[in-house]
């Protein structure tokens, strides 16, 4: 096997914002868009490359840009390629998308593994597939990391723009600003006063301090179907605490579904008339 190690220049791969609604975002898109219909970006100067990927909202979609690989070709030559590091790249594509919106990446070969990660390293693993799904929940540089299933890697990369849900006017809150958004009977917000549009997320942030009992959404107290909590008074593993940001939907009448990322789930029934929230110190 013979392998080559160089570093390329950026891609020169158009730019194309993306805009989707809350409303796409919320049901099982009926059809998606489908491969892009402009031409997949090449590796300048390189032989070997992966097979290119891209990823689409139930609107549109775009290519993404190649970033650092080792590949093989079943003939036996591979070649490992370092780009520039993705802050000096100004070729990213661009993909604005309303909060709440579900991405579709798009692979060409065998998965072993995947995930995402933002430029603080933060990463989240989704399921290894040919096709994968993703709910972001903030803007920021994305790259894609895949290993094929023979064990080869390539990463992929778009900047990632989250604009305000359409049926909310602000944007997703810090992390010290989460508190603010726990909604309650006077809050006027969408999400916690209503009305809501079955189907539809809203960006939503859920008190999980004392593990995952109750949510005020759409004027109405919800109560866990089931409760999550770790037996000690707080939320299982892997929930934000004290507050975890995602989004909100209410799937029919009398049932909620939020939803921290693809994984983490919880479902919620209306409550009592007669039951409080439940809370803790």
């Amino acid at each position: 096997m013979t392998m080559a190690k160089r570093r390329l220049p950026p891609l020169a791969v158009s730019v194309l914002v993306l805009g989707v609604t809350a409303a796409g975002s919320g049901a099982v898109a009926a059809t998606w868009p489908g491969p892009p219909r402009t031409s997949s970006p090449q590796v300048a100067g390189a032989k070997i490359a992966p097979p290119p990927a891209w990823v689409e909202t139930p609107q549109h979609s775009t290519w993404l840009a190649y970033s650092s690989y080792c590949w093989s070709h079943s003939a036996g030559t591979a070649a490992c390629v370092d780009f520039l590091p993705a802050r000096s790249r100004t070729d990213l594509p661009v993909l604005t998308a309303h909060a709440g919106t579900i991405l579709r990446f798009h692979l060409q070969f065998g998965i072993s593994k995947l995930a995402v990660t933002y430029p603080e390293k933060s990463s989240q693993r989704l399921k290894p597939a040919r096709v994968a799904s993703w709910l972001p929940l903030r803007s920021g540089r994305v790259t894609l990391t895949a290993r094929s299933a023979t064990g080869q890697q390539s990463r992929y990369l778009l900047r990632l723009t989250l604009a305000p849900p359409i049926s909310q006017a602000a944007a997703a809150p810090g992390p010290l600003e989460r508190g603010k958004w726990v909604c309650a009977p006077q809050r006027a917000q969408r999400a916690c006063a209503g009305p809501v549009t079955i189907g539809v997320r809203y960006l939503y942030v859920l008190r999980t301090h004392c593990g995952i009992l109750n949510a005020y959404f759409a004027g109405h107290l919800w109560r866990a179907n089931p409760a999550l909590t770790d037996g000690s008074g707080n939320p299982p593993r892997g929930w934000e605490n004290p507050e975890a940001l995602g989004t909100m939907r209410l799937i029919r009448s009398n049932l909620a579904e939020f939803r921290q990322n693809n994984k983490l789930v919880a479902r919620f029934t209306p409550a009592p008339t007669h039951w409080k929230a439940v809370t803790c110190d």
